[in-house]
């Protein structure tokens, strides 16, 4: 039997105003060894789409590793109850970036997606911070 590799995604966005939000985060192996990790500043409307826009770069990161198996964990427990059930949210004011998001998940690959608790992982939120703060707008750090 083929033991499948799974890697984990930490994520979390940070957001003061349209012109001050940012994301990071960053991707563990599963002996939770740091294999990558981002921060990105962008314009985002509120605290949810940074955390939305936060998952996204990070799905696409994972997805350009090309990672089969990943375990995708946000603090944002409202996020990951709608990005399990994407279209009942469709008419949500954050619809546009759940439906986008939502069909990166739907790719060829498995991920699942959980909620944890803020102070598991503050790397994530670290990282989210120096996007909002430290990288110029539409600029990625690695």
């Amino acid at each position: 039997m083929l033991k499948r590799k799974c890697f984990k995604l930490n994520t979390d966005g940070s957001w003061m105003n349209l012109d001050n939000a940012g994301g990071g985060g960053v991707i563990r192996c599963a002996k939770g060894l740091w294999q990558e990790g981002f921060s990105i500043n962008f314009n985002a409307m509120s605290a949810a789409s940074s955390e939305l826009l936060a998952i996204r770069e990070g799905l696409l990161t994972a997805r350009k590793r090309r990672i089969q198996f990943l375990d995708l964990e946000t603090d944002a427990d409202a996020l990951t109850k709608m990005l399990k059930n994407p279209y009942s949210f469709k008419d949500h004011d954050q619809g546009n970036i759940i439906k986008n998001v939502a069909s990166i998940l739907d790719r060829y690959w498995n991920v699942t997606i959980f909620h944890a608790k803020r102070t598991v992982n503050l790397v994530d939120d670290r990282l989210a911070t120096i996007g909002r703060t430290k990288v110029k707008k539409g600029e990625k750090e690695i």
